[in-house]
């Protein structure tokens, strides 16, 4: 059921991972946003939506260097890239898996 999908979710969207997997778990509750729509659970959809967008706008901000999340602009490469790549990340291989994720969530 829903709630059992998203048993935990706040400590599983916030947890310490690197940008490919973080990205697949945005995703992951990002689908279970649109079941939640489409069920009318307004009170899961709206928890999910918090919890997405704090998560994101993480990525998204620069707080120092204490911060072990978020993408800066790295002029070599014209690109931008995450702080903790994976996979190639910072070779720029797989962006469109790395960064459709991010927007995925966005939208």
């Amino acid at each position: 059921s829903l709630k059992a999908d998203i048993q935990g979710f706040e400590q599983k969207i916030s947890n310490d991972e690197g940008v490919y997997w973080k990205g697949k778990t945005l995703a992951k509750y990002t689908n279970l946003m649109i079941v939640a729509d489409q069920l009318e659970e307004i009170e899961i959809w709206n928890k999910l939506g918090a919890a997405l967008k704090n998560e994101i706008d993480d990525w998204f901000q620069y707080d120092g260097d204490s911060d072990a999340k978020y993408f800066k602009y790295d002029k070599n490469l014209g690109s931008l890239l995450s702080i903790r790549p994976e996979y190639g990340h910072e070779l720029l291989n797989d962006h469109h898996f790395h960064y459709g994720y991010y927007l995925y969530t966005l939208g």
